[in-house]
């Protein structure tokens, strides 16, 4: 035999494999797509869920600040944080010097207390003890000697008309 009827031999003998294969890849793309067809009601849906998200992504992007916005609102608050700042030592330093003076009166106050529960228990040890009998009656004193400073102005005003 000649070359080239082994040649023509062997190409009709592949030819018949060839062709099995062929219908092979033919049936395996018929059953592919008839597993992924997708009816356009499904497409429709899907790429409205994905407008939507593409809009709330859109959204979600323009409501965080960027970088850039942070620092304007950074640069726009120090000098009010600053002039705060100053405000506070003021205070505190004003709320330290008012302590201190209330500190110091109300010393000087509870010196001139103790000043006068001296000055107190020093009459009534001295005092004769006559004393202690006129502290007693000093309020009924009191009474009387006031009822007898308005007495004339009542008696000149309702009876002298």
């Amino acid at each position: 035999m000649s070359s080239f009827n082994i040649t023509v031999f062997v190409l009709a003998a592949s030819l018949k494999p060839l062709i099995h294969m062929m219908a092979l890849l033919r049936e395996r793309t018929l059953f592919l797509q008839s597993e992924m067809s997708v009816s356009e009601s499904e497409v429709n849906k899907l790429q409205k869920k994905l407008d939507l998200i593409e809009e709330e992504l859109y959204d979600l992007r323009r409501a965080f600040a960027t970088k850039k916005d942070l620092g304007q609102v950074t640069n726009g608050i120090t000098p009010n944080i600053q002039q705060l700042t100053k405000a506070m030592k003021k205070f505190e330093k004003r709320d330290v010097e008012f302590r201190n003076w209330s500190e110091e009166k109300f010393m000087a106050l509870d010196q001139k207390v103790q000043d006068i529960d001296q000055f107190i228990c020093y009459s009534l040890e001295h005092r004769p003890k006559g004393f202690l009998a006129t502290c007693m009656f000093f309020p009924l004193n009191l009474t009387f000697w006031t009822l007898s400073g308005y007495t004339p102005h009542f008696v000149d005003k309702h009876y002298n008309k």
